[in-house]
């Protein structure tokens, strides 16, 4: 009498566990670029917030919340000038606000940056998120806080809602810009 014992040969296992994980491979790339592609959205969500409260400050108090030239516009290293400008509004002129409820991070824990120029005789301002390598406008990234160091409307032309992505340093870095005007 012959036992015949059933199981699955080395190879077919090899094969098995090849085939798992390179699904398991994929899932991991498409889930990372879901949460990256979530993020940005959410940051440009912010960003046309952040806007529409500092178009709402410049309607009332007939100015921006900088003056023109300011490379950082309302700085980098706290919220304060976020907070005086949109939510608290003490000893600024016919100010009307408050303007926002609170001023967010972005996606990736660092503080949007409003920057403030006149160039040439054109007005430009931007709020800039400065995307997963930012570091809050300090080195080595300050220059990815200023817009008008590395990208303008001619090089890195905006969508349709006043966005520019611009490449940033390594692979994974990148800024986005929402113009004002």
């Amino acid at each position: 009498m012959k036992i015949s014992v059933k199981g699955y040969t080395l190879v077919e296992l090899v094969m098995v566990i090849g085939i798992i994980s390179v699904i398991s491979f994929l899932a991991i790339i498409i889930a990372s670029r879901f949460l990256r592609n979530n993020k940005i959205n959410t940051a440009k969500s912010q960003m046309m917030a952040l806007r529409l409260s500092l178009k709402s400050y410049l309607s009332d108090t007939n100015t921006w919340p900088v003056a023109d030239g300011s490379a950082l516009g309302i700085t980098p290293d706290d919220n304060t000038q976020w907070n005086l400008a949109l939510i608290t509004g003490t000893g600024i002129p016919n100010w009307h606000g408050p303007y926002a409820l609170a001023i967010p991070n972005d996606p990736w824990e660092h503080r949007y940056i409003y920057s403030n120029y006149s160039l040439t005789g054109a007005r430009f301002s931007a709020i800039v998120c400065q995307g997963p390598l930012g570091n809050n406008g300090a080195a080595p990234y300050y220059a990815i806080a200023d817009p008008y160091l590395i990208a303008n409307k001619t090089t890195y032309r905006p969508d349709r809602q006043g966005f520019s992505q611009i490449p940033g340093i390594g692979s994974d870095g990148f800024s986005i810009i929402l113009w004002m005007e």
